[in-house]
């Protein structure tokens, strides 16, 4: 992740009297995102836009980036950068990159650094990385982590780390820990580790050393979990849960950066109770999933995301025998069905996530229309997972188990043979290296050894 500059707001007596009054249209728009009435704010800005002074041209700029309006805060952030204002020019080289500009994302981002800023050293060293200009990246890293920049402290060592230079890295990684990183320790457990996670790591599918995004520690806890979850490697699991939440403490109550660490959080300790066994992780994950819940209906962002945890975390402990929990779950499950848009690429998952804890709460309680919802839900699920979509046979899975619990409670052999079809098409759909195949093959086989070629047990 990049880093832009922050706005500092110049004194009065620093902004040239002829801006004074585009100052002025300024201080309202940014009044305006305070009330939060972004609508307002960028007509207010779009007045002080006019500006000349570089100062007020960089306020603008960042206020217009703030409300989502990138192209004008491009437009802006280029007047003032082209009047010789660096913190400008970075916040404009990370603009263009983000929008794949990486020409000119390196033009003016080196501009910025060739005064020597450090935050802009440690963008351009990001660009660079990015177009596979190692050595360039290394040595622009270096005059940033030199000056005493963390997050290039951090950049230097895990492009050293994929080289092989353990003991290089190390000694920056070591640097970013004393100056109060937590990601400097978690980094140096990386590169004392070796198998799967150590510095000459090939992970399952990934072709490169472990990398995080360290300069944004919600995003880096994230990756973590990621990869832990991919390699099935305990001792990296365990790191995740502990970055995770260090990061959870870090963050401030009802933020955004709460929100999404508890729920990385929530999903990391369920992960390893599930293969621990242990009940305190389960319990821990619910705890952090509520967290995650409660930070993001106070922030307005990421339900969807933090109530999956949650309710994930909360049939997990229901399946472990722990009383109370399965209604919540099932409550939360269309909620999130509810708020998604039909389009949005997490819809197909949430529909499969309420199947399977509607077919779990339906034969609970030998509820026939829940178990016929979850069907219908686990229909749709299917319907929308593509061929050689990798989790088509999740979703062929979901379903057939809930045809499974609806043809046993109303002695439907139809239905039961239609739980094995689907059952069978689900490990069609799954591929040989996938962790859950085994699960899937055990199903199948217990489904065509208890029913006949009618459908009966």
């Amino acid at each position: 992740m990049f880093g832009r500059k922050k706005r500092r707001a110049a004194p009065p007596e620093e902004v040239d009297p002829s801006n004074s009054e585009f100052a002025g249209f300024l201080a309202a728009g940014r009044a305006r995102l305070a009330a939060a009435d972004p609508e307002q704010a960028e007509q207010w800005l779009t007045a002080a836009s006019d500006a000349t002074d570089p100062g007020v041209l960089f306020e603008v700029g960042f206020s217009f980036a703030e409300i989502g309006a990138t192209a004008k805060a491009m437009r802006v952030y280029e007047r003032a950068a082209q009047a010789g204002h660096v913190d400008a020019m970075n916040n404009l080289g990370v603009l263009l990159k983000q929008a794949d500009r990486w020409e000119e994302a390196e033009r003016w981002l080196r501009a910025a650094a060739d005064t020597g800023d450090r935050a802009a050293l440690n963008n351009l060293g990001n660009v660079l990385r990015g177009l596979r200009r190692t050595d360039e990246a290394i040595d622009s890293y270096s005059r940033a982590a030199r000056a005493g920049h963390v997050e290039a402290m951090l950049s230097l060592g895990q492009v050293l780390l994929s080289q092989g230079e353990v003991r290089a890295a190390k000694r920056w990684f070591r640097q970013a820990a004393r100056a109060g990183h937590p990601a400097g320790e978690l980094m140096l457990e990386v590169a004392d580790r070796p198998g799967p996670s150590g510095p000459s790591a090939q992970p399952p599918g990934v072709g490169e050393p472990l990398t995080l995004p360290l300069d944004d520690p919600v995003a880096a806890a994230d990756a973590l979990r990621l990869r832990a979850q991919a390699t099935s490697d305990p001792e990296l699991l365990d790191m995740a849960v502990d970055f995770a939440a260090e990061v959870v403490a870090g963050s401030a109550a009802g933020s955004v950066d709460r929100a999404l660490s508890a729920a990385t959080l929530s999903v990391s300790l369920r992960t390893r109770a599930a293969r621990t066994g242990s009940q305190a992780d389960l319990s821990a994950a619910v705890a952090a999933g509520r967290a995650a819940v409660d930070a993001a209906d106070a922030c307005g962002q990421h339900r969807a995301r933090c109530r999956t945890a949650l309710a994930t975390a909360l049939l997990d402990a229901h399946q472990r025998g722990e009383a109370g929990h399965l209604a919540q779950a099932v409550q939360l499950n269309r909620e999130i069905v509810a708020t998604l848009d039909v389009d949005d690429p997490e819809y197909p998952s949430a529909l499969s996530n309420l199947t399977n804890v509607l077919f779990v709460a339906g034969a609970a309680e030998k509820d026939r229309d829940m178990l016929a919802e979850s069907v219908v839900t686990g229909r749709e699920a299917l319907s929308l997972r593509p061929e050689r979509d990798r989790q088509r046979g999740r979703a062929a899975v979901a379903l057939s188990q809930a045809l499974m619990q609806f043809g046993l409670l109303t002695q439907a052999p139809a239905v039961l043979l239609e739980a094995r079809q689907y059952a069978h098409e689900a490990l069609a759909d799954t591929p040989p290296d996938d962790p859950n195949r085994p699960v899937i093959e055990n199903y199948a086989a217990m489904l065509d050894a208890a029913l006949g070629s009618d459908g009966t047990p």
